[in-house]
């Protein structure tokens, strides 16, 4: 079986609208496991300016997960998923936000409603900051998609693209779906996440979305580095 990482997923217990608890995470890890995933970015929900659970918790949660992972065969790390708002930047220089396994890396996300040129100020301002920011499930951005001149922009500005595998699953009249896939062809994406938050309605899938991306003849060299080898890049500096 082919080695999958997983940048984006809810799986630390207890900290956001993901695992609920120890339990819980232990049945998404053994998902994942069997979906090939071998690698995986614990990514819970931040947002600046508001209450949530302090970094001493946070990483004492995910060591004790680290933990659970590495014993089903899974390696963890830890990041957040930050919601682009006011006080962004100093979220993140105090370390309240965390960067991708304390890299340069950040997983960015926007409203579905946001305006583009909004996305592209946010995602500028931090790169002008010293980040490379991982715009999040990239499918939600309704603006984004009225040209592709947009995805080029944020590309050629430094900026990297995630997107979800549950969006590229979907038959030929399933026009979001369709839609993922040809973005994917363009070479405009550059990680899949699962954007995992249980095992039932968004499960940690890896394989599934791999497997029918072939069906519809995704090149296997575009597979591999958006559901695995693009990750690591992340750990080179």
């Amino acid at each position: 079986m082919e080695t999958y990482f997983d940048l984006h997923s809810h799986i630390l217990p207890g900290l956001d609208d993901g695992a609920k608890d120890e339990e819980q995470t232990r049945r998404m890890l053994q998902t994942a496991y069997d979906e090939g995933i071998r690698y995986m970015m614990a990514t819970p929900h931040f947002y600046p300016g508001k209450k949530h659970p302090g970094a001493e918790r946070i990483q004492n949660v995910y060591r004790e997960s680290r933990e659970l992972a590495e014993s089903i065969g899974i390696t963890l790390y830890l990041g957040h998923e930050i919601s682009y708002m006011n006080g962004i930047i100093e979220a993140l220089e105090k370390k309240e936000a965390f960067t991708l396994a304390g890299s340069d890396y950040v997983l960015i996300e926007f409203f579905p409603d946001q305006e583009y040129t909004d996305i592209y100020r946010g995602l500028r301002k931090l790169i002008e900051y010293g980040y490379r920011p991982v715009a999040a499930h990239v499918e939600r951005y309704n603006r984004m998609f009225e040209k592709n001149k947009c995805f080029e922009e944020l590309i050629e500005m430094g900026c990297l693209i995630q997107m979800n595998t549950e969006s590229v699953i979907g038959g030929a009249f399933d026009v979001q779906a369709r839609r993922c896939r040809k973005l994917i062809q363009r070479g405009y994406i550059h990680f899949l996440g699962s954007d995992c938050h249980n095992v039932s309605g968004r499960p940690p899938k890896m394989k599934t979305a791999a497997e029918h991306l072939r069906k519809k003849k995704v090149p296997d060299d575009i597979i591999l580095d958006i559901a695995g080898r693009n990750a690591f890049k992340i750990f080179s500096k």
